[in-house]
């Protein structure tokens, strides 16, 4: 009968237990930082904040804290929204994230989606202030967009300068044309404008004569000759 040292026993069940899972534990007595943030199904952590730092800041932010971050997407057709205190982000940083800052993670895993802030403001140091975005109004009558606006915080009696025009191909009492433009952001401290149709001049038919009427048009018959005038 072979006689197994007890010491060899308790190497072979410290090395299979530490195998359980795929993973392989440390030496202490809790488990490594790598079977914690990807290995732990039961491990439960906040979203942190990501919103104005840029794609590779927010990854590397995620991974600092000891997320693994199996994928991060943008969401390329969606527009910075406004947030509570209507502030831009910095150009080029996230704006809104998913997950939502706090939302409970699962496992340590994480896969961000994010949409990025493509406009520039150049409003000198003072920042941009708060801020509006301007609804696809233009085509839309004049009392439709008057109702956009107004959702949208943009009174049009105090947000902006209506300017009555006359152009080709812009109806009478429609939205011709609106500054800043659809879908731009308006500071809520500075005054758009809003362009407006006019209905359009009617031209005077022209005169025409009737080849039936057998009267002639009436002519101015010439000036009298003038007699001679001796001096």
């Amino acid at each position: 009968m072979k006689i197994v040292p007890l010491a060899c026993v308790a190497l072979a069940a410290c090395s299979f237990s530490g195998k359980l899972g795929g993973s392989t534990l440390s030496s202490g007595s809790g488990p490594s930082s790598t079977s914690s943030s990807s290995g732990d199904s039961t491990r439960q952590a906040p979203m942190p904040d990501v919103r104005g730092k840029t794609p590779a800041e927010a990854e590397a932010l995620l991974r600092s804290a000891g997320f693994n971050v199996a994928s991060t997407t943008e969401q390329g057709a969606d527009l910075c929204g406004e947030g509570e205190d209507h502030q831009m982000a910095k150009q080029g940083t996230i704006c809104k994230q998913r997950p939502e800052v706090g939302a409970t993670t699962y496992g340590g895993t994480v896969r961000l989606t994010y949409t990025l802030e493509k406009d520039a403001w150049e409003g000198g140091s003072n920042g941009p202030g708060e801020w509006r975005r301007v609804p696809e109004v233009v085509g839309k009558s004049i009392d439709v967009a008057r109702t956009m606006l107004a959702r949208a915080q943009l009174p049009i009696e105090t947000s902006f300068e209506v300017i009555e025009v006359v152009e080709p191909g812009c109806a009478a009492r429609t939205i011709c044309k609106i500054s800043p433009g659809p879908k731009q952001r308006k500071q809520v401290r500075m005054q758009g404008r809003l362009y407006v149709g006019l209905p359009q001049p009617v031209a005077a038919p022209p005169t025409t004569v009737d080849p039936s009427d057998p009267t002639p048009p009436a002519t101015t018959p010439p000036p009298a000759a003038k007699p001679d005038t001796y001096f």
